[in-house]
């Protein structure tokens, strides 16, 4: 299916556009990669700076509580008490420090609880001081059976069963820290505090203000892990190792690696593709799809008038071609718009002018070659006649007949003065008058061919007024007498019929003469009837029959009938049926024109 111009033009203006833009939108997404990566690690270290900052800020604070305990002259006192007198007392002693402690420290959220440890081991938990779960569980899963003095600082993470307090697991990290004692210029360890850490409240803080990473994980200075927000820890520990730099990138995302000053923490925080994806990827996308949506509203408000105008005027020309191909010559075309538009129109109206004049001299040159050529048919038939009749005068002015020589030369001047003489439409002649001239050549036949042919000539009154090309019938009888009769040795007879039917007139030239094959009369016509070209032959039927087809043919195109019917036992009939022409028809038409329609005005 063919589009018109205006779907063309725009359609590939809009892919041309797009595929620019498409382009650009690549070319741009390779220049902003870098400038993506750049503007992500300096967000992904600011965020994980600020991380950092918070867990030193936690730490120190768990570093003032610890030393706050430490140096609390209540605990200093209760650790260095060796003896109470009585049980009551001492368990009046730990309410009184756990409660004072409990009311005049403000603990955060993340501290779950403390537990005061004396030097023979005994510990004293607030939740629960009088009962030593607390201080098994932390022996077992905390320091894995060792000493305190050992573990002085952070433990590993655990896991602590539910208490009356907090009724779920709870993933602990415990801080020891050492109570001492200065005498006699020696330090000596009076007891410890442990502060026990909820690892999920101290962190939650954290990812409520780093919505930026999809992993965080905290190792300790011996490379353990303290915390690991998600993840494989097996996993997580063999990418931490392989970690050189604060900032690196991988197949899978980026790592961005703080350490703690006060404690040596390392903080390792993952942020993934499809989380850089996810955080980048829609306003980019939203701006192109932007930028293509404007562009192509600026195509339509810009563009689509100018194409619409364009398109018009060239429908316009298209409708000219059109009317000009259907045979209107007479179309100008104004084209309205650009220079080069107008160009056109001057262009195309000057080539119609130029087609019209170029028409009108074709034309005009046509006429002129067709008289000419005409005039040549003419000259061909002249000598011809000519030379047979100028035989038949010496024949009888050798035979001293003065009257039959005065009679055959009057009849001779007067075929002559019809041949030659100059008039407006020399191409047809008086029907009548055709008759009249085949009257005079048969009287000059007769001197030539004494007694052998007789001649009858049947001729319709309706035809006095009508026009035939002149000259045809003359030569039809010569060949009649030449090849009909006079190879007889009998008389022969002759005859020309003309006759009106309808809007036709019918000529019939018989003959009972010789005849021939009608296969040989058959290739005859088929010989005469061909298109100007004359093809050579030395006889004398040929030539004349030639003429006369090519002189019909010109006249008429293929508006007659030309027929030869012969035979040897009954001699030749030729027929002839040629249009109606009138008076008025020749004077409107001086020159036939060979329209390929048939047309056979001149």
């Amino acid at each position: 299916m063919k589009h018109g111009i205006k779907y063309c033009i725009m359609s590939r203006i809009i892919a041309i556009m797009l595929v620019v833009l498409i382009a650009f939108t690549l070319i741009a997404s390779f220049a902003l990669q870098s400038i993506q990566n750049t503007n992500i690690e300096k967000r992904g270290l600011y965020d994980a700076q600020r991380n950092q900052l918070q867990i030193e800020n936690t730490l120190d604070e768990i570093y003032n509580l610890s030393s706050l305990f430490c140096l609390n002259p209540e605990i200093r006192s209760f650790l260095l008490t060796k003896e109470y007198r009585t049980p009551s007392q001492k368990t009046l002693a730990i309410n009184h420090l756990i409660n004072q402690l409990d009311e005049n420290l403000l603990l955060d959220q993340y501290i779950h609880s403390f537990c005061i440890v004396d030097k023979n081991g005994t510990g004293y938990w607030n939740q629960c001081p009088y009962d030593n779960y607390f201080l098994s569980w932390f022996y077992s899963y905390a320091v894995d059976e060792g000493s305190l003095e050992e573990y002085a600082g952070f433990t590993n993470d655990y896991v602590f069963p539910p208490t009356q307090q907090h009724r779920a697991e709870t993933q602990l990290l415990s801080h020891i820290s050492n109570v001492c004692e200065v005498r006699d210029s020696k330090l000596s360890t009076i007891g410890q505090i442990i502060i026990n850490l909820d690892l999920s409240a101290l962190m939650r803080d954290v990812f409520d203000q780093n919505s930026l990473f999809s992993q965080i994980g905290i190792l300790d200075e011996k490379g353990n892990i303290l915390y690991l927000s998600s993840g494989n820890q097996q996993e997580f520990l063999k990418i931490a190792d392989s970690l050189t730099l604060n900032f690196e990138k991988t197949k899978t995302g980026y790592y961005f690696v703080n350490t703690t000053s006060n404690s040596h923490w390392k903080i390792i925080s993952f942020l993934s593709d499809d989380q850089v994806t996810q955080t980048t990827e829609f306003p980019f996308l939203a701006v192109m799809i932007t930028v293509i949506f404007l562009t192509l509203c600026l195509i339509v408000i810009f563009i689509s008038p100018i194409l619409m105008n364009i398109s018009k005027q060239i429908i316009k020309l298209e409708h000219a071609i059109d009317l000009v191909a259907a045979g209107n010559l007479n179309v100008s075309v104004e084209l309205q718009g650009t220079r080069e538009l107008n160009n056109i129109a001057e262009g195309f109206n000057r080539m119609i002018a130029k087609t019209k004049q170029y028409m009108k001299e074709a034309l005009e040159n046509q006429k002129e070659k067709q008289k000419v050529s005409f005039e040549l048919l003419l000259a061909k038939i002249n000598p011809h006649f000519i030379y047979n009749t100028l035989n038949s005068v010496i024949y009888l002015a050798r035979q001293n007949r003065n009257q039959d020589v005065i009679k055959l030369t009057s009849a001779f001047i007067y075929l002559l003065q019809d041949s030659i003489h100059l008039e407006k439409n020399s191409l047809f002649e008086l029907t009548e008058t055709e008759v009249k001239v085949i009257e005079k050549y048969i009287t000059i036949q007769k001197y030539r061919y004494a007694d052998q042919f007789s001649f009858r000539c049947v001729f319709d009154p309706e035809l006095k007024d009508t026009y035939i090309p002149k000259n045809i019938l003359q030569p039809l009888i010569e060949n009649a007498i030449i090849h009909g009769i006079c190879p007889l040795e009998r008389p022969g007879h002759i005859e020309l019929n003309m006759k009106r039917e309808d809007h036709s007139i019918r000529i019939l030239i018989m003959d009972d003469g010789a005849g021939m094959e009608q296969k040989k009369a058959d290739q005859l016509i088929s010989c005469t009837q061909s298109e100007y070209a004359p093809k050579k032959s030395s006889k004398m039927r040929a030539l004349g029959l030639r003429n006369i087809a090519e002189k019909l043919q010109f006249v008429y195109h293929k508006n007659y009938e030309f027929t030869v019917t012969s035979d040897p036992s009954f001699g030749t009939v030729i027929r002839i049926v040629l249009p109606i022409r009138t008076k008025e028809m020749t004077q409107e038409n001086k020159f036939i024109s060979n329209d390929p329609s048939g047309s056979s005005a001149l």
